[in-house]
Parts: structure tokens; C-alpha cells; sequence
């Protein structure tokens, strides 16, 4: 099944993942990409400003079958992207080829780096925001490949808090917010809960998530809107649940 090959590739990552013991290394890969287990590999994502949300989607996992062409994720490749000036030519190297996808993509890269402490002080702020003392990445637009994927059922952005509580995150720029079809952005983020708080191989994914930290169990899973904000410089949760932050 299509949902099995994903988790098989996200343990496998995660395995070439544990094994690095250069935290540097590992810091450095983090402060500008992500993966996204696949049915055939991964999916490299970039977080960096100039390719946000821009990913290669055909890099590999290392099977008996494999062959020198294709791009795999392995050590190579997190130094490579650890080590890159992070130019065009840059990510035409890693097949990171397309182009702007626009102000949301920004936003969410740039939401993903505070969460991986790569802006310090808006990490800090978060975590102040949603009351947690620690808050750990996930991943991106997470859910199962699947054959037919409707509108609605990939959260933005999934975090943990080192304590079994998962958080989905639906974010939503000052345009975006209502949603066109009128809908309350709350009631997607409590789709999303009831869609997988039951789903066993979801929660299996997450437990075995590439790069994900401090998360051996899931014991609840939560949900906020995030919308952007210019009228603010400081993260903040509202008196409408929803965590305002700036937009970048």
C-alpha cells in the first residue's frame, strides 16, 4: 500500500537522519530545508527566502536497486545543502528549479524557520504565545500520499511540544482570511483533527518523521489558525484563538 511505502521512506530518512552526529551539520541543513516523505523517496523543501516552499520532489531513498544518476538523501546531500551559497545555480544543482510561489510561501518558510529556532526572537515569542516551553517541527503540508487529495486536508505546518501534543497549523495571510468558500478556518483545523486523530499510520508517520525531535508518543492533537498580520511586530494569540503574526 501506497501508505506503507510512505512510512517505510520516512523511518529510513529518519535513520540517515540520527546517524549524523555533527549537530552543526544538522543546524545548518535545518536553518534552510526540510524533506517530505514520499511513496518513491522524499521531497527536498527549501525554507530560504530567495526559493521559499520550492522543493525537488524525485530525491531517492537508497535501495539495492539504486543507481548512480538520481539524487538521494543521504549525508551527501544534507552537507550539500548545508554547505550551499544557496545561489540559482545553487538550487538548479539540487533540481530545485521553479519559481516564486507567491506571498503565502513566504510566509510559511518563514514560520517554519522560527520554529526551528532560526529566528530567535520570534521563536521565543511563539513559544511565549501558545504557553509552551519548548516547541519542535514536524513538518509541512503533511499527509499520506494519496491518489486523490482533496482541497482542505494538508496542514500548513505540524509542531509538537516535547510532551506528546501535536499542533496543526493552518496559516492564512490577511488576503486569505475568511477562506473563499466561506468557511471558518477553525472548523478546518478541527477537519483536520478529526481526520487524523483516529488514524493510526498518520500517527505512525509522525513518530517517524524525518528530522523530528522529542516525539515518542502522541498522546492529543490541537489546532490553531495562523494568520498573518502587518498591523503587528510581536507573535501573539488573540481573543479569537487565532496566533497573529508578523508578515514578512
Amino acid at each position: 500500500m501506497a501508505k506503507n511505502d510512505v512510512i517505510e521512506n520516512a523511518k529510513i530518512a529518519k535513520e540517515i537522519w540520527d546517524e549524523l552526529n555533527d549537530e552543526e551539520l544538522k543546524k545548518s541543513f535545518k536553518r534552510n530545508f526540510h524533506v517530505r516523505p514520499k511513496t518513491s523517496g522524499v521531497t527536498l523543501v527549501s525554507t530560504h527566502p530567495s526559493k521559499p516552499m520550492n522543493g525537488n520532489e524525485n530525491v531517492r531513498i537508497k535501495t539495492k536497486r539504486s543507481t548512480g544518476k538520481a539524487k538521494y538523501f543521504d549525508e551527501n546531500l544534507i552537507r550539500k545543502c548545508a554547505n550551499l551559497n544557496l545561489s540559482k545555480e545553487n538550487f538548479e544543482e539540487l533540481g530545485i528549479t521553479k519559481g516564486d510561489k507567491g506571498f503565502e510561501a513566504h510566509l510559511q518558510a518563514w514560520l517554519i524557520n522560527v520554529i526551528n529556532d532560526c529566528e530567535n526572537q520570534y521563536h521565543k515569542e511563539l513559544k511565549e504565545a501558545l504557553k509552551l516551553n519548548e516547541i519542535f517541527f514536524i513538518g509541512s503540508e503533511l499527509i499520506f500520499q494519496e491518489d486523490v487529495v482533496k482541497k482542505g486536508q494538508r496542514p500548513d505546518i505540524v509542531i509538537h511540544d516535547g510532551k506528546g501534543i501535536v499542533y496543526i497549523l493552518e496559516l492564512k495571510t490577511s488576503k486569505g482570511y475568511p477562506r473563499k468558500d466561506g468557511k471558518n478556518p477553525h472548523e478546518q483545523v478541527q477537519e483536520y483533527i478529526e481526520k487524523y486523530k483516529l488514524d493510526e499510520q498518520y500517527k505512525k508517520l509522525l513518530l517517524n518523521y524525518p528530522m523530528v525531535e522529542k516525539l515518542n508518543e502522541i498522546k492529543e492533537y490541537r489546532g490553531f489558525v495562523v494568520k498573518g498580520d502587518k498591523n503587528t511586530e510581536k507573535i501573539y494569540v488573540d481573543e479569537d484563538g487565532i496566533i497573529r503574526i508578523p508578515e514578512k
